[in-house]
């Protein structure tokens, strides 16, 4: 399990994801977020 607290675009999530990890991300900045949503679900898709 990796915890980003201030996750941003969420490269750290990508990152975790590849690597068969879950990840739990935190910011307070709503754009990033949904930055991070669209980012971690491409991730997701490679892997089908």
């Amino acid at each position: 399990m990796v915890l980003d607290p201030f996750c941003g675009s969420g490269t750290t999530g990508v990152e975790a994801v590849r690597l068969g990890r879950k990840f739990v991300g935190i910011d307070n900045c709503e754009e990033y977020m949904e930055i991070t949503k669209r980012r971690l679900e491409k991730v997701k898709n490679e892997e089908l």
